[in-house]
């Protein structure tokens, strides 16, 4: 029984051994291509190579062809948007673009070619049509009033450039008439002066010697004898205004005559603005923009109104405007107010006057101070 639970000696463990379960195969070593590889490689690069060539130089040929067929050269213009050019006026400034591709042709340089021939043109853009068409597509400038002086006439438009001359004339207008005739003259000018010098020695020449002229030693005498300071200031004053009068007569003849040449060319319909100077304008100058400003909503309310029609606009000065009407009464307005204020006031007198059945010659608003004649 004791027997029964003896302790069995243990075994001794067998060695382990591991299992393979992959066997790599033997390594085979490459043939050696040496020289042989390199020459195939070149060869290969070279028929690359020569192969992109071929086609950069077909493509740049076929290029070529096309921007050169006779299929997409320019044939035809179109404009849109002129009105006072005409289509055959810009044709013949872009002529030398006609017969060139459309591919190749700049149209920032046409356009501004066209823009520096027409200055009234606002903008041009060029529009290339294919196969053949080049359009042009124009917006002009508002031509805004035509300003009349002594040298010439001029279209000015809303910007106050010049953008175009209607007439010119080289017209020599000393500048002390000028002043005189705008109502700036000096009683005591030279021009005065000389009116009244003149008159006094006629009525000399009558007494010293009325049947021939006067020799030189008269002339001497008499303007020796001639004391201009003692002149009345009533007679200068009186003088002047005559001097006025005679020059504003001559330099209406002026303005009448470029009034005329206006009257028959497309801007006939516009507002005409007479300045009483001799300055030559040329295209692309600039005027006082506030001037204008001022003239064209003063002109725009006449016309609504219709109490009043505008027969002449005069520039005077630096800042002044003065409405003539045809039933000559004149109205002046200033650039240093408001026109809105200028014209609520003037509204304001006008009636007053009317109430009080006052009749006026000269309305003055272009200064608080109200000035009534």
């Amino acid at each position: 029984m004791f027997g029964l639970f003896k302790k069995k000696p243990l075994k001794e463990p067998e060695p382990y051994q591991g299992k393979i379960l992959f066997n790599p195969k033997e390594k085979h070593s490459a043939p050696h291509l040496g020289s042989r590889q390199n020459i195939l490689s070149k060869f290969k690069n070279t028929i690359i190579g020569f192969l992109g060539l071929a086609f950069i130089m077909a493509s740049a040929f076929g290029i070529y062809t096309v921007f050169n067929s006779e299929q997409f050269k320019i044939k035809n213009f179109e404009f849109i948007g002129n009105k006072e050019v005409e289509d055959s006026e810009i044709i013949e400034v872009i002529q030398s673009f006609k017969g060139k591709s459309l591919f190749l042709v700049n149209a920032s340089v046409i356009s501004e070619t066209v823009s520096r021939n027409f200055p009234l043109f606002k903008s041009v853009e060029v529009k290339k049509v294919f196969p053949d068409l080049l359009r042009l597509v124009i917006a002009e400038k508002d031509p805004q009033l035509v300003l009349i002086n002594l040298s010439g006439s001029y279209v000015i438009d809303e910007e106050g450039f010049v953008i175009e001359v209607i007439s010119s004339d080289n017209i020599n207008f000393p500048a002390d008439k000028i002043e005189i005739a705008r109502g700036l003259g000096d009683p005591n000018s030279e021009s005065v002066r000389e009116r009244i010098y003149a008159d006094w020695k006629a009525e000399k020449k009558l007494i010293i010697s009325p049947n021939k002229e006067l020799t030189p030693e008269d002339e001497q005498r008499l303007a020796k004898e001639f004391n201009f300071a003692a002149i009345a200031d009533e007679e200068k004053e009186a003088t002047l205004k005559t001097i006025q009068e005679e020059l504003l007569h001559e330099i209406t003849s002026f303005l009448d005559s470029h009034a005329l040449e206006v009257s028959q060319t497309v801007f006939a319909g516009l507002p005409r603005v007479y300045v009483i100077n001799a300055d030559i304008l040329v295209k692309n100058q600039i005027i006082s923009e506030k001037k204008l400003n001022l003239t064209a909503e003063v002109a725009r309310f006449f016309n609504q109104n219709k109490q009043l029609v505008v027969e002449k606009i005069f520039w005077e000065g630096e800042v002044l405007v003065r409405f003539q009407f045809t039933s000559g009464k004149q109205i002046v307005f200033g650039t240093n107010r408001k026109v809105s204020e200028q014209l609520e006031d003037l509204l304001l007198v006008s009636s007053k006057l009317e109430q009080e059945g006052k009749n006026y010659n000269l309305i003055d608003v272009s200064s608080k101070k109200i000035l009534v004649k």
